[in-house]
């Protein structure tokens, strides 16, 4: 057992790093950048045989201790792989957005998993502690956890409940199939107190004198990626909140392209065919928009330099040899990353031209617009907080059907993409607005826009 020997994750559910691997010699309680313990009369954590183990002996019951170097969210998420989950009625307990840790006015969300015996699946209970006071949110299904499993715990994302509530989402990390998985739906805070909207800290809870261990520790910061409107202030169109699906379905068809693959949703991610080396493409075909339009992802993992993420407006007759629309395809090199701007109609390529290179990365959003015959692209990144006009094409003959409303799509790499999207926009944009003055003035006075 160890830090140096571990084969789990490298990461969490939604893509946050790892912390601590306990790599270290023992310490009784644990030390910087671990402090404890998160609620006033319990005992510390400490770390022994590479492990973070609880207390061996104490009067609470309870050992915990919190990372104390940094603090997440408020859309976060904490991680453990568990080397060893205990005996039965042994638990591994995680926080999120923790604040005022040693305190009797404490708040923070807890996840629970107990060990309910080799036969029977494990239980998942989230709880919140507002100011030192713990209450049940909701139980998740009973899902089990083997010895070299981890869970994950996520507070955050669009809340079906609406806003002033917060979503609490639960993972577990499956070692014998290297991929993590939802357990259920999450629950839903509906009354939270404003200390549980904020970030906060990530820690560990466990049963004192149990023999569970925790090998590695993660977290972070989960972000979303842009604002949740476009650049041209179109909205969400997908979060992807459902159960996973492969291929995506309900609203979602494709491709768009005969041929190729279809994207499928994992862990409330829209992420690409794992069968297969053609491209993976889905469009809405619940809905047209256009023929002035704007379609958007906001990326919460970026795919290694032979991924690539495309962008599809205007779409017509998709998944036939006569497929029409526009293509922005954003290829992810070993330097910056390139923007071409394509034209299909009736099944026929041609390229419109490059746009300047741009590095995308992880929480950026890419948009691309149609507006007339004008095809502009957009970079969101956090530390700018706005959309920026990366560059702009014209068609110079665009097709009758070129010119008309049509449905808007996502193509990503496959089989080899790691590329994870967290969010598609889009809709009909106001016509004019992307345009520059010259056209502006030219579709006042009733002109053609070529």
């Amino acid at each position: 057992m160890g830090a140096t020997t571990f084969a789990g994750p490298t990461s969490g559910p939604r893509i946050s790093l790892i912390l601590d691997t306990f790599n270290r010699a023992d310490e009784d309680p644990i030390q910087s950048p671990w402090a404890g313990p998160l609620e006033l009369a319990d005992s510390e954590a400490r770390l022994v045989d590479n492990a973070l183990a609880a207390a061996a002996t104490g009067s609470s019951g309870v050992s915990q201790s919190f990372y104390a170097s940094q603090s997440f969210g408020p859309t976060s998420e904490v991680w453990a792989l568990v080397s060893d989950k205990g005996g039965v009625g042994d638990y591994t307990g995680l926080w999120l957005r923790a604040t005022r840790p040693g305190t009797d006015t404490i708040s923070g969300y807890i996840l629970q998993v107990t060990n309910a015996g080799d036969t029977n699946p494990d239980t998942w209970t989230v709880f919140k502690e507002e100011r030192g006071q713990r209450t049940e949110v909701g139980a998740l299904p009973a899902t089990a956890v083997a010895n070299g499993d981890a869970i994950g715990f996520g507070a955050g994302g669009l809340s079906p409940s609406g806003p002033g509530t917060v979503l609490l989402r639960a993972a577990v990390y499956v070692q014998s199939e290297k991929a993590w998985k939802l357990v259920g739906d999450g629950v839903i805070d509906r009354d939270p107190i404003p200390a549980l909207r904020t970030a906060g800290l990530v820690g560990v809870e466990l049963k004192e004198g149990s023999a569970t261990r925790v090998d590695v520790f993660g977290g972070g910061t989960v972000d979303p990626g842009p604002a949740p409107v476009g650049p041209g202030r179109t909205g969400i169109l997908d979060r992807f909140d459902g159960a996973d699906e492969d291929p995506i379905g309900g609203s979602w068809a494709g491709p768009i392209r005969p041929g190729n693959r279809e994207n499928r949703t994992i862990l409330h991610m829209l992420a690409s065919s794992i069968t297969g080396f053609r491209p993976s493409e889905s469009y809405l075909a619940s809905d047209s928009f256009g023929p002035a339009s704007e379609v958007w992802a906001g990326i919460l993992r970026k795919g290694s330099d032979v991924a690539f993420l495309d962008l599809w407006l205007r779409v017509q007759n998709p998944n036939t040899s006569n497929v029409t629309g526009y293509l922005l395809d954003v290829s992810f090199e070993d330097a910056e990353d390139t923007w071409t701007v394509y034209a299909f109609s009736g099944g026929t390529e041609r390229t419109l031209g490059t746009l300047p290179a741009t590095e995308v990365a992880a929480f950026d959003g890419v948009a691309f617009v149609a507006d007339g015959s004008t095809l502009i692209g957009y970079h969101y990144t956090r530390a700018e907080g706005s959309w920026v006009e990366v560059g702009r094409v014209t068609d110079p003959a665009p097709s009758a059907d070129l010119n008309r409303a049509g449905h808007v799509g996502i193509g990503l790499a496959s089989p080899l993409s790691l590329t994870r999207i967290g969010v598609v926009g889009g809709g009909t944009i106001q016509q004019g607005a992307a345009m520059n003055p010259a056209q502006r003035r030219l579709l006042g006075r009733g002109g053609r826009l070529t």
